[in-house]
């Protein structure tokens, strides 16, 4: 199945009616909770690189200040953090 958003695929898989390759930030959720089951990860190389960027001439504002925490707590993924 191809799809062009990941819901479908996740759709499919949490239904039992598929196995896909999904990110894991898109899965952590249910892998956790065991609903799903990772397979094959030895030869699943690839990361998930997140990366936040806005205008350096701007001032932060707060709003994003906190999404940036968030980001930066809660998804393990984040590289080469620089804030």
């Amino acid at each position: 199945m191809v799809a062009n958003t990941l819901e479908p695929l996740l759709w499919f898989v949490e239904s039992g009616l598929d196995i896909a390759c999904l990110p894991d930030i898109a899965v952590r959720r249910q892998l956790d909770a065991q609903a799903l089951a990772s397979l094959l990860e030895e030869f699943n190389t690839d990361a998930t690189i997140v990366q936040v960027l806005w205008p350096s001439s701007k001032q932060l504002s707060s709003k994003l200040r906190l999404f940036i925490d968030y980001i930066a707590e809660h998804i393990d993924l984040v590289q080469g953090n620089r804030l």
